[in-house]
């Protein structure tokens, strides 16, 4: 199975590998994709889905990931291949095997097998653990479990009381 040029999937991945890589906005990339994706409505709120939810959440899909493998030579593409799965793994109703083989393809057909088997043994090792408990302390938590950056989470703190806290980071 190979993933489609135009799929919502593709969509998601070079988004995301757009705005990891060089910074681009999610907003402008991911409407410049769809524009140049054929695509139908569904697959256009799928891909829109994929591509928010991946960046939202992008600090708990990089901590889950790493408790499999060491991210931080992956080949950019590669990284949103991982993410995008993730996502779908974790936090969607796809199936675990539709986004692992999805992501293995989509490798595959870029950078070979080998890379493709690093991608698939990593998704697959998350699929089976799951994602990683969330850490203890509260402003850790907060900060991975809302994708939130510590010092932001620390910002937040300083204004409100500690009770408050939890409330005021959720919004």
């Amino acid at each position: 199975m190979t993933a489609r040029a135009g799929s919502a999937r593709e969509v998601a991945r070079r988004v995301v590998g757009r705005v990891g890589e060089r910074g681009a906005w999610a907003t402008l990339a991911l409407g410049g994709e769809l524009a140049a994706a054929d695509l139908d409505e569904r697959d256009r709120r799928f891909a829109t889905e994929l591509t928010y939810g991946t960046l939202r959440h992008q600090l708990r899909l990089e901590r889950a990931l790493a408790a499999h493998a060491d991210l931080r030579k992956a080949r950019p593409a590669v990284r949103a291949a991982l993410l995008v799965a993730a996502h779908q793994i974790l936090f969607l109703r796809v199936p675990a095997h539709a986004a692992v083989d999805d992501a293995v393809a989509a490798v595959r057909g870029r950078f070979g097998p080998k890379l493709a088997g690093f991608v698939n043994a990593v998704l697959r090792k998350l699929a089976a653990s799951g994602e990683p408990p969330l850490p203890t302390e509260p402003r850790a938590r907060l900060a991975i479990e809302h994708g939130l950056a510590p010092w932001l989470v620390d910002e937040v703190a300083a204004q409100v009381a500690a009770d408050e806290l939890a409330a005021a980071v959720a919004g």
